[in-house]
Formats: structure tokens, C-alpha cells, sequence
């Protein structure tokens, strides 16, 4: 079944009871995916439940393409950016509600910017998936050449962030 959504053009004066003609069209509403692909801190249960509230969506291991993953300079945490023959791995979680991806939102910091890509799940086909990826122009200011690996975040750096993230 398709979903359709209606707006209302107002034509000559025609708002807050002024004269003028009002017309309804409806628009299909496109579907967009709200499924994420994760790479970072994101992948520790810890983390992820503390920013979610806890949400458990299902999630298959990934690979996103011909992008690479730094760690930010100056923090243990990383990102990621566009860069031809390198690969990220992770998992896509799918199925995110709006409240979710909202909070996951506020969680990332200003310099992430949340775009559409495609990733290339263990089993199955390529699909589409949010992720939170440096834009290529403020990626010299911002990573460092240091490759981030989710083992060494969880052996060396975890702890620390953790407490900053919680205050304790």
C-alpha cells in the first residue's frame, strides 16, 4: 500500500480566513531508509545502550567501501571519510525509529554529518544506510592518520571514555 502525504496551496491571500483559493495535492511519501551503518563507538553494547535508551534493533556485520577510518585527533574516538580503495568495517542496524536516530544525533559531535551510503552486508545485497561520515574538506583538520580499530578503543581507551561519558 502506498502512503501519500497532502499539502495545501494557498493561492492570492488565502491564509488566516483572507480570500484566495486553496487547492490539495498529494505527493507518494518516498521511503526513507532508517537503517544506520556503525563503525565506531557505537559498536560497544555499553555505549550504544546508554545513548539509545537502550534500543536492540536487529544487525548484520558490513562493510562500507571505499571509505577510510581515522581517529579524530586529539580524542580516542574515531570518523570516517571518503577515500577510494579503502574499506570500514562494522554492522548496519535496520529499522531505527525517528526518536532513535534523534538521539543518535545529538550524540555526535558538530563535525559528523549524517548521509545516505550504501554498505555491503556479510550475506545478502548492498543496501542503503545512514551513516555519520567527515565531509572531505575538514577531514585534515580533524583526523589524524592513525587507523581506529574498535579492539584497540575497547583495550586501551574504553575505560576513560566511558568515564567521561558518564561523569564517574
Amino acid at each position: 500500500s502506498r502512503r501519500y502525504v497532502g499539502i495545501v496551496f494557498l493561492t492570492g491571500a488565502g491564509w488566516r480566513g483572507r480570500s484566495g483559493k486553496a487547492s490539495l495535492r498529494l505527493y507518494p511519501v518516498m521511503a526513507v531508509p532508517s537503517h544506520l551503518f556503525v563503525y565506531g563507538t557505537l559498536r560497544v553494547p555499553e555505549i550504544w545502550n546508554l545513548v539509545t535508551g537502550s534500543f536492540e534493533p536487529p544487525r548484520r556485520d558490513a562493510t562500507l567501501d571505499d571509505f577510510a577510518i581515522r581517529t579524530v585527533k586529539d580524542y580516542t574516538f574515531p570518523a570516517i571519510v571518503r577515500a577510494e580503495g579503502e574499506s570500514v568495517p562494522g554492522e548496519v542496524l535496520f529499522d531505527l525509529p525517528r526518536e532513535v536516530l534523534d538521539r543518535l544525533d545529538a550524540y555526535e559531535d558538530a563535525f559528523y554529518e549524517r548521509n545516505l551510503v550504501t554498505v555491503r552486508p556479510e550475506e545478502g545485497p548492498a543496501i542503503e544506510a545512514f551513516a555519520y561520515e567527515t565531509p572531505p574538506e575538514l577531514a585534515p583538520r580533524i583526523l589524524s592518520d592513525t587507523v581506529w580499530t574498535l579492539e584497540w578503543f575497547v583495550e586501551q581507551a574504553f575505560a576513560e571514555y566511558w568515564a567521561r561519558m558518564t561523569g564517574t
